[in-house]
């Protein structure tokens, strides 16, 4: 066990003499980039944790499941397995945008004793996907984050998550978890159970990460799919926006302002504007995928704006050669002031906010705030940050 894991471990042990809930986060770096943070476990470590205290049922809520043997999803999946082999429920909610493509896992846990597969199609739906990354087990230990079930996000990608335990909001996102299964498995027609209202968590920092307490709420896209009035995800983040008095940062794998239909993210777009205009020092890293055709001029228009610092993530290829959909900034994070923070699995798309189903988490309290902001400040004065020039050609990232 990792110290981190180790002292977390410590920490929960020692709080549940005083009934406490903890947070954590917890992330995934590129091998070979000199990224890792020295007090934050990796993705992997904390899914292993958790999937080996479950005991009645595991509910993993993923975009899609890929892996490549030999790798660190491997004992990820072989945890899973001896989890339903010891008589856990293990339930694995995917996106129908990704059944022909990555198939094999899927087909892999139906054979497991008790487990079920279904494959969530948001397009009649809401027009959207399902693109929501989170576990939950026993409706009380939970991760939410960037990364998907895919041997890439453990390895390969820059991922940020958090681990909560605390059985209110792990029975928030349990109740999510029932609500998208039921729209993915039963007869159209059939109403999706009712969810409880959502409501403000108070937690306990894990002390290797400064210690501290947080005050942490769910929220989720797209509005009204299994959520009710003040619950979804984009007005809490533009609020979050707003509320910024002298520094923001984000990261997001793309950055879309204006859509592929020509209308502008306005909500989005106008509250990094009034940002930047009220002196707020505003820096957003992107990943260099965004020096795709289609992405690249809408960036480096945003560069030109005064007060806005844009910024790529370009991860190096791998020692071993390139590796398709890798090597990258996959993280989706907000931050203000070191005090309030967003972690989500919304990229800067208005689509994934208002079709697709996301899932984040709002954070506040200086605990979380500060060691978010320690971690951004990491990757932005890391050897791989490149400025946006809103003159440049660029030349376009190989993705595939």
């Amino acid at each position: 066990m990792s110290r981190p894991l180790a002292l977390l471990s410590l920490l929960v042990l020692g709080g549940c003499a005083h009934d406490r809930a903890h947070l954590t986060l917890v992330e995934s770096v590129p091998v070979e980039a000199g990224l890792d943070s020295a007090d934050l476990p990796s993705t992997d470590e904390a899914w292993l944790e958790l999937i080996a205290g479950a005991e009645r049922q595991l509910d993993v809520c993923q975009f899609y499941a890929s892996d490549e043997p030999p790798s660190r999803l491997g004992p990820v999946l072989a945890a899973l397995e001896a989890a339903a082999e010891r008589g856990v429920r293990v339930r694995l909610l995917l996106s129908e945008a990704f059944h022909a493509t990555y198939p094999e896992i899927a087909a892999r846990v139906e054979t497991w004793p008790g487990a079920s597969v279904a494959w969530l199609d948001l397009e009649p739906v809401t027009g959207g996907i399902h693109h929501a990354k989170y576990l939950v087990a026993d409706g009380r230990d939970t991760y939410i984050g960037s990364a998907n079930l895919d041997w890439r996000a453990l390895e390969h990608i820059v991922e940020l998550g958090v681990r909560i335990e605390d059985p209110g909001f792990g029975g928030e996102l349990a109740a999510l978890f029932d609500h998208d299964w039921h729209v993915a498995t039963a007869p159209l027609g059939v109403e999706a159970p009712s969810a409880p209202a959502r409501r403000s968590h108070a937690l306990t920092v894990a002390p290797v990460q400064g210690g501290g307490e947080a005050d942490i709420r769910l929220v989720t896209s797209p509005p009204g799919l299994g959520s009710g009035p003040g619950e979804d995800d984009l007005p809490h983040l533009v609020a979050l926006i707003d509320g910024a008095r002298e520094e923001l940062r984000a990261t997001t794998l793309t950055l879309r302002l204006v859509g592929r239909d020509g209308r502008p993210f306005e909500a989005l777009r106008d509250a990094l504007l009034r940002a930047a205009a009220r002196g707020v020092r505003v820096r957003l890293l992107v990943s260099d995928w965004n020096t795709r055709p289609w992405l690249v001029g809408g960036v480096q228009d945003l560069a030109r704006t005064e007060g806005l610092e844009v910024a790529f993530l370009a991860v190096p290829e791998h020692s071993g050669g390139h590796i398709p959909f890798a090597r990258t900034l996959h993280a989706k994070t907000f931050i203000a002031d070191e005090d309030e923070a967003w972690i989500g699995s919304s990229n800067l798309e208005e689509g994934y906010f208002t079709r697709s189903r996301n899932v984040g988490v709002l954070m506040s309290g200086s605990a979380t705030g500060a060691r978010l902001a320690r971690w951004f400040d990491a990757l932005w004065s890391s050897p791989h940050r490149v400025a946006v020039d809103p003159d440049a050609t660029y030349p376009v990232r190989k993705v595939d």
